[in-house]
């Protein structure tokens, strides 16, 4: 399980899942099964500024660094800001 927190969570998640991440469409305990980049893995937004996300322990390597890449400071869309 990993979390992603901060206010360019929604934006990190949209980066790597094809889920409309506005707060109109995905709010607090909004729950979603999906893939991220190439990985079958399950997200909810456990507040406003929080996202959990879960996936299989044989790619949780892959996983941090996928979100560690495109979570890199600078690398901001501004999109849900």
């Amino acid at each position: 399980v990993f979390r992603v927190s901060g206010t360019s969570a929604r934006e990190v998640i949209a980066k790597l899942a094809p889920v409309d991440m506005s707060a109109a469409e995905f709010g607090a305990d909004d729950f979603r099964r999906t893939r991220l980049a190439q990985v079958a893995a399950a997200f909810w937004m456990s507040d406003s500024d929080s996202v959990d996300v879960v996936c299989f322990r044989s790619v949780a390597q892959y996983m941090f660094d996928l979100l560690s890449t495109v979570a890199q400071p600078g690398s901001e869309v501004g999109v849900y800001a």
